[in-house]
């Protein structure tokens, strides 16, 4: 504040304020004061000019020592920043004002120029919002799941909330014992050198174990600092059991073991398991392999002995009748050999064809045309009618041979199917996809515990054969990666259903099956 030397002119500037002001000399005596003081003190410059502040009645003791300390500073030339005062208004409320001080020359003596701006709405205002906060803090303090704990520089406990009666003591019995004596001994050299981490500014967190009247238990501390007018005046520290965690995790270690310890011997049982199912099943298979080797031994040796005793006995008519036999009856025995030879040949193909390799040659066919040589390949009695009516714009891509085998076998059994009259109807349909051919019979049916077997080899219902016509069949359509499948129905027929893909692939699957095709074909038949 600009320093005035008139008394006139500092006396002009302190009645035009609207806020309250005053003169002091460095005695603190009044000099002057405007209408506005004596307005909030309820005082007349009469009664203020010439008294000391120390003599107003209006100032509590705790204001005239903060304005002696003010008095002090001035009388060693000190200059004083701007300050709070509390004294009592006319009205008898309390009034907050802050006071701004510049030093001036008054009637030719050093004096001082205050102006007070009353602040009592805004420190109302602070108090209650501190007093809203403390009260916040007082509530989060007392009902805090946690043990807080404060205590001064020396260790002195000073307060505690009320979580700590959870471990068996009272707080009369807390308060003024030293924190030290809560801690083991053996971790009270820890907890002071974290307390020393806090005081440096760095967080601190470290678990401690605590004797209480329950017993020790396991701690999780966290510290920080108390701080008073800028100094540092104690410390707070949050104290977490976590001995019930701890024992979990312990346990959780033990059980980890156990289950590792579990998991090696499971581990260990089912390698043991595992290799014995591995001899087991070796054992089973070498026994169900003897044992189909031994079922199919008997049945190629009953279907062959019939036409080797054929031959057997013709050869030995031909021996005993020598020369003396007969042009006719030398020729009947001959057609007799020659049948039998035949049939044998038949049983030793069906075998092999079943059991080797097979190779695929694929070229792109007629159905239709592929269907009416196989009927023609057939002696169908008078009492069956075949009706061919598979599309003539149908085309397959088949290993025709095989798959003309597969057509006769299934017309075959269609023929035997109907003992005494009859009709079968081959007929086609075409997807996106796929081929059908349907060969439908108006048979005997297949009964049907047999169903399920049907396709299986070494099954059959007829007198003669080893049953491995179906089997092939099924054999060589899936090597044409497609399916053959049955609907039956007893006295009333059955159809047998081939469906074939419309753009086969270059290579199937199979360890045994291969399909080849001419290069000038892959092109087109090769699937993207």
């Amino acid at each position: 504040m600009k320093n005035y030397r008139n008394s006139e002119k500092a006396n002009v500037l302190l009645d035009l304020l609207s806020d309250p002001a005053l003169i002091v000399d460095e005695k603190g005596d009044f000099l002057s004061v405007n209408s506005a003081f004596e307005e909030v003190t309820g005082l007349s410059r009469k009664e203020l000019i010439g008294s000391h502040f120390s003599k107003l009645n209006i100032l509590t003791a705790e204001a005239k020592a903060a304005l002696s300390e003010i008095q002090k500073k001035r009388m060693h030339g000190e200059p004083n920043e701007p300050y709070e005062v509390c004294f009592t208004g006319k009205a008898g409320e309390t009034r907050y004002v802050e006071v701004t001080e510049g030093k001036i020359s008054y009637a030719g003596q050093p004096a001082y120029f205050n102006v007070l701006r009353d602040v009592t709405d805004r420190k109302k205002k602070a108090d209650q919002q501190i007093r809203s906060s403390e009260e916040k803090y007082k509530n989060l303090f007392e009902n805090a799941p946690d043990v807080i704990v404060t205590f001064d520089l020396t260790g002195k406990i000073t307060s505690v909330n009320k979580a700590i009666m959870q471990h068996g003591f009272k707080e009369n019995e807390i308060v003024g014992r030293s924190i030290f004596k809560l801690v083991l001994i053996e971790y009270n050299q820890k907890m002071l050198s974290d307390l020393k981490n806090v005081a440096a500014g760095n967080p601190s967190q470290s678990e401690i174990e605590i004797l209480t009247p329950n017993g020790k238990r396991s701690a999780e501390c966290n510290s920080s600092l108390i701080w008073l007018n800028s100094k540092i005046v104690g410390y707070q520290t949050i104290i977490r059991d976590v001995t019930e965690r701890k024992k979990a995790e312990e346990l959780r270690k033990v059980l980890e073991r156990k289950v590792k310890d579990y998991s090696e011997h499971l581990k260990y049982m089912v390698d043991l398991k595992t290799a014995l199912l591995k001899d087991a099943n070796e054992r089973l298979v070498k026994s169900e392999r003897l044992a189909a080797i031994g079922e199919l031994a008997g049945m190629v040796g009953h279907d062959l002995r019939n036409p080797l005793a054929g031959i057997k006995n013709a050869a030995y008519f031909l021996k005993k009748k020598g020369t003396a036999i007969s042009e006719s009856q030398a020729k009947e025995m001959l057609e007799i050999i020659e049948k039998a030879i035949g049939h044998s040949d038949k049983i030793i193909n069906d075998l092999l064809d079943y059991a080797r390799e097979m190779h695929l040659e694929l070229i792109k066919y007629d159905a239709r045309k592929l269907v009416d040589e196989a009927i023609r390949m057939i002696q169908v009695p008078d009492r069956i009618q075949i009706v061919n009516n598979v599309d003539e714009e149908i085309w397959i891509w088949v290993n025709a041979d095989k798959m003309m085998r597969v057509f006769m076998n299934l017309i075959k059994n269609a023929v035997d199917a109907m003992p005494e009259k009859g009709t079968l109807k081959i007929s086609s349909c075409q997807t996106k996809d796929s081929i059908e051919i349907a060969f439908a019979d108006t048979g005997t049916g297949v009964p049907k515990e047999t169903l399920p077997k049907i396709f299986a080899p070494l099954f059959t219902t007829k007198a003669q054969g080893m049953g491995f016509g179906l089997a092939i069949c099924k054999r060589i359509v899936e090597a044409h990666e497609g399916t053959i499948t049955v609907e039956t129905a007893v006295n009333k027929g059955t159809t047998f259903t081939i469906t074939l893909p419309v753009k086969p692939k270059v290579e199937v699957g199979g360890e045994k099956t291969w399909i080849n095709m001419p290069e000038s074909l892959l092109l087109t038949t090769t699937k993207t």
